[in-house]
């Protein structure tokens, strides 16, 4: 590949004065904000502890590895041999952003209140991301003079393990803890994780270009991706879109007109404007050379690319005004020359000069990106969508997983040895993300099982988990006698073989009733939730209806003086749970994916298999297989100060089964029950957690005798290695004490 960037011509000196301006006063916001901080000395603690997380980690897989494989797990198991070795149980339910926070407050939701990756609003009836909020929007003067930046806060509540050793003066350094967005100040060092949104605001939008995509094809994909049509020119040239950040200028204009659209009429030309897309649109070109090699302009960098070549970084400038630009950085890679397809991974905030901090110091991210290289900022940075909507191969994906990683591993050894921190935490994403898409080679039984691409792919979660036990390596290496190591997840993993719409089945059963004339079939995709444009439940009548689903895992009673328009009394309430509780854990899959079965329609089988169906069977029906191990209420698991959002239900799915995309969003599909035929295939979302136990090695004997640990045992026991004392709130015990 050959990149070259041409200087750019300067600004008036006006613009610039404004410009340096601006900059003078975001450095004094974010020095405010804590952003930038002294480091406090160390306090001579008399050792330092080192937590590995590795995201999602199963339990029985991970024994079965090390028994098979024991040559490629040599840390794990001399930590296992030596110290302690555990499965761990997750809370309910056993999701990302639900299980880091149980683990960074001790906690259990009811007092951290995240519950889910979605939430929703009684109100609306819509969905929102559970870990971010926007409590204030950019407003602007003369569309040009920002006058309000936009601010964003963590809905993270309780208190943090690692507001504890800060009071205490313990020296931290945390790299890519979930839900650490906006990073907290403390007085170490913080690169934030999972919650850090793409430049467009998402937890990650991919771009997709072929000459070959029919047309008029929907340019949202289910997944958040954004496809267009390439039209080439006889000389090979052609030119695409690259959409970015959402024009905060525009957005502001647009909260204005649909102010003064409620008192007055607006004009043609404002109604245009409030229609408009407010997305900062960068028009690139390219051509495709005879050779087979395609050169490409975007943004005053030429690049060349032969047929699967990656490209080194790439700079987008999405200006928004003469004042505020958003910097960001990806890399593409040409997938087909001929046709003609390019990809491009979703554009994440440069580290160097990022919109808004996301690191504590705020400078810290730039310093890591000089000394240990670029990387991607975003919380989820290994691009699972573009695989599952079939847009990139395998080798594709292995090939982001395997560089995300290693820029992962570059922050946190720099990190660990630049800033000598008493608490060193580094949480990896590569081993949630590779079990994800490539489960299905491992599981025969997986309707999406592909023996010849599992040839290929069979070992890549196994190459992944040796990874692993190479970054323990590293950091055990280091540490002296007295120091503690801890390695663990946050949740383990199951096959996700069947996709169960639970809103589907709350129609056919009753506790759902559609308006006349609607049906099943309305779907939603994730730039709905982004882009805040969805219109959701359109078909549900809501006099009528007693309950609802939204997220991986909760069901909520439509209740009087709560939801907006709610049809349960309160006096109802309590029968309206048990129905549903009841009904819902009776529910049998009569045609799994075990063994031989009828193909009814298509590649997909449903739920509504019936042999009467089918003139010829040589085989018998299979048995019927329970879909959840359990239903839960919430009022039974959950206690805390952070109720307001908890679910009123929560389902615990069996190995195999995970609830379907569309009921994420409230889509209704025609079937309850369906095979998972996306390469997305495998999960812990919703999944029960004795289903998909997490992980714990530590290098000391931990205090094992009083039953299984669980996830909010480990802050405590964190915070007793160091000898800190912790919260009496906190729901968790040290597992150095238990019982006392």
């Amino acid at each position: 590949m050959s990149k070259d960037r041409p200087t750019k011509r300067l600004s008036p000196p006006l613009r610039w004065l404004i410009r340096l301006g601006i900059i003078a006063l975001l450095a004094g916001l974010f020095l405010l904000a804590g952003g930038l901080q002294d480091l406090q000395p160390h306090r001579g603690f008399e050792r330092r502890v080192v937590v590995l997380g590795f995201d999602g980690v199963d339990s029985d897989l991970l024994e079965r590895y090390m028994n098979e494989h024991p040559e490629r797990f040599p840390n794990l198991i001399a930590l296992r041999d030596e110290g302690t070795y555990t499965p761990v149980l997750p809370p309910v339910p056993a999701q990302s952003p639900v299980c880091w926070s149980s683990f960074t407050t001790g906690s259990n939701p009811g007092r951290h209140g995240i519950y889910d990756f979605l939430l929703r609003d009684p109100q609306s009836y819509t969905p929102f991301y559970s870990m971010v909020e926007e409590i204030a929007e950019a407003e602007f003067i003369w569309g040009l003079i920002p006058v309000q930046l936009p601010e964003v806060e963590c809905r993270q509540q309780g208190i943090k393990f690692y507001d504890v050793l800060d009071e205490a003066g313990v020296h931290q350094a945390l790299m890519q803890l979930p839900v650490t967005f906006p990073p907290p100040a403390i007085s170490g060092e913080n690169l934030s994780g999972l919650g850090v949104p793409d430049v467009r605001k998402t937890q990650g939008t991919f771009y997709y270009w072929a000459e070959d995509l029919p047309p008029g094809i929907q340019e949202n994909t289910e997944f958040g991706g954004k496809l267009e049509r390439l039209s080439l020119e006889r000389d090979g040239s052609f030119t695409f879109n690259i959409a970015g950040t959402p024009n905060p200028v525009v957005l502001d204009r647009q909260r204005e007109l649909l102010h003064d659209q409620q008192f007055r009429a607006l004009s043609a030309e404002e109604l245009d404007y409030l229609t408009r897309n407010p997305d900062i649109v960068l028009e690139a070109t390219g051509r495709r050379l005879d050779d087979g090699r395609v050169t490409l302009n975007i943004d005053g960098q030429h690049l060349t690319l032969a047929e699967n070549e990656w490209s080194d970084w790439v700079e987008f400038d999405f200006e928004a005004n003469a004042l505020i630009t958003v910097h960001g950085i990806s890399k593409l890679k040409v997938l087909s020359a001929d046709p003609l397809r390019i990809y491009l991974h979703p554009i994440t905030f440069d580290p160097r000069k990022p919109l808004v901090p996301i690191s504590c110091p705020a400078d810290l991210s730039e310093e890591v990106a000089e000394e240990a290289g670029l990387y991607y900022t975003q919380g989820w940075a290994i691009d699972t969508f573009s695989l599952s909507e079939d847009r990139i191969d395998e080798a594709t994906f292995m090939e982001n997983l395997w560089d995300t990683a290693g820029q992962r591993f570059e922050n946190a050894k720099y990190l660990f040895e630049a800033k000598d921190p008493e608490l060193m935490l580094a949480v990896f994403q590569c081993t949630d993300r590779v079990q994800h898409m490539m489960w299905r080679f491992i599981d025969h039984d997986h309707p999406m099982y592909d023996a010849e691409l599992a040839a290929e792919f069979e070992d890549a979660i196994l190459d992944v988990y040796a990874f692993m036990d190479e970054v323990v390596g590293w950091f055990r290496e280091r540490l002296a006698p007295e120091d503690v190591l801890l390695v663990l997840s946050d949740h383990g993993f199951a096959s996700f073989r069947r996709s169960v719409n639970i809103n589907t089945w709350l129609v056919e059963n009753g506790y759902m009733v559609l308006k006349e004339g609607y049906g099943f079939g309305e779907e939603f995709n994730l730039d709905d939730l982004f882009g805040g444009q969805g219109f959701f439940f359109p078909g549900v009548d809501w006099s009528k209806t007693r309950a609802y689903s939204l997220g991986l895992s909760g069901i909520y009673i439509n209740l009087e003086g709560r939801e907006a328009h709610g049809s349960v009394s309160p006096e109802d309430y309590d029968q309206v749970v048990a129905d549903i509780q009841r009904d819902l854990r009776g529910l049998m899959d009569t045609n799994p994916p075990t063994g031989p079965r009828p193909t009814a329609q298509g590649d997909i089988v449903y739920d509504d298999y019936d042999p009467g169906d089918f003139t010829e069977l040589d085989f018998a029906p299979p048995e019927p297989v329970p879909v959840l191990v359990d239903v839960y209420r919430g009022d039974e698991i959950y206690s805390g100060e952070a109720l307001e959002f908890a679910p009123d239900l929560i389902v615990g799915f069996n190995d195999g089964y995970r609830i379907s995309w569309q009921s994420c969003l409230g889509g209704l599909e025609r079937h309850t029950l369906r095979d998972q035929v996306k390469r997305w295939s495998a999960d812990h979302c919703g999944i029960d957690p004795s289903v998909v136990n997490a992980v714990l090695f530590c290098n000391q004997p931990l205090d094992l005798g009083a039953g299984q640990p669980r996830i909010i045992d480990l802050a405590p026991t964190i915070v007793d290695f160091l000898g800190v004392a912790a919260p009496e709130v906190w729901d968790g015990e040290s597992l150095m004490r238990r019982g006392e």
